[in-house]
């Protein structure tokens, strides 16, 4: 079976390479399945989970469902390869939930003293963040302290 050629980048590294067998992500439009042999696409990617599926292993074998944070950005496609540029990510089971609920009640506090403007569009894109963050983390039997 065909396999697709997946890389996960941020601006500082490249957090992920990997091969699989599918990738579901949150595009503009809402979710999409890459699967190998996808046509060519460029899409925006939104604050989301990646969910892969069929991931190989260096020992060659097969974990059956793989999950990473992305903080928006795109996706490249090209028939087997693809290639999300991001400004931030990070592995589902290594997301620090402390860190996120952290931020989740920063961004509860300044919005709700926000007047409007670029402050609170920042405060209502970082709670997005952490509320997508802190949902991922826990899907991995973790809960913030």
């Amino acid at each position: 079976m065909s396999m697709l050629q997946v890389e996960i980048m941020t601006p500082d590294r490249k957090v992920a390479g990997f091969e699989c067998e599918k990738v579901v992500v949150y595009g503009e439009d809402g979710f999409f399945t890459i699967l190998p042999g996808h046509a060519k696409l460029i899409s925006n990617v939104r604050i989301s989970e990646l969910v892969c599926s069929g991931i190989s292993t260096p020992s060659g074998e097969k974990e059956p469902v793989g999950s990473y944070f992305v903080s928006g950005g795109f996706v490249k496609i090209e028939k087997d390869s693809v290639q999300f540029f991001t400004p931030s990510a990070e592995r589902g089971d290594r997301i620090d939930l402390d860190r996120a609920e952290q931020a989740r009640k920063r961004a509860v506090t300044v919005t709700q003293t926000a007047t409007g403007g670029i402050d609170f569009d920042r405060a209502q894109a970082a709670l997005e963040r952490a509320l997508v963050r802190l949902r991922i983390g826990q899907k991995f039997g973790r809960k913030p302290q």
